[in-house]
């Protein structure tokens, strides 16, 4: 039975190891988003990995022959689970992911965005635990943008996603 199977990268590597897996008849997908890229004081907007360091390639692991991916330049391994199994991954997740994908083949990261600007959200750790800040946008390193009421001014704040709930 075909799946998609999670493959883990050298750093930087992942076009390369999209390519040499398509070269060997894989199917993959790698999820890109549109990523502001500023180089020589010029900026501009590149297709980078959604999931750096991560692809996913379909194959059924008992009827093909798998085992040239581990050595396909660019990869490191096949993840695993913690019975020593191939990790898999649904397909209806990979189908919603290629469903939010704009015509530049970006998935866009509005449509993945778990708070909408304006959101009441609070802080779970840090200097600012238990404060109440007003959600901003996401950012390109998987960190929020904050407003915070200090000292009777909005200032902006940048923390970890997985450091705010919405209240």
């Amino acid at each position: 039975m075909l799946k998609w199977h999670v493959v883990h990268c050298h750093p930087q590597k992942e076009f390369t190891a999209e390519s040499n897996l398509q070269n060997q008849g894989f199917i993959t997908y790698m999820p890109r988003y549109l990523k502001l890229r500023r180089h020589a004081r010029k900026t501009d907007q590149v297709l980078a990995p959604l999931f750096p360091r991560y692809l996913f390639v379909q194959f059924d692991s008992e009827l093909d022959n798998w085992l040239p991916i581990n050595n396909t330049m660019g990869i490191s391994y096949l993840l695993r689970d913690r019975n020593n199994f191939l990790s898999s991954v649904a397909d209806n997740i990979i189908a919603e992911l290629q469903n939010r994908q704009d015509g530049t083949g970006a998935v866009s990261l509005a449509a993945l965005e778990l708070f909408k600007p304006g959101d009441k959200v609070r802080l779970l750790d840090g200097a600012f635990e238990n404060h109440i800040a007003i959600y901003q946008k996401m950012t390109d390193n998987q960190r929020v943008e904050l407003l915070i009421n200090l000292i009777q001014q909005p200032t902006k704040l940048a923390v970890p996603l997985h450091n705010i709930e919405k209240v």
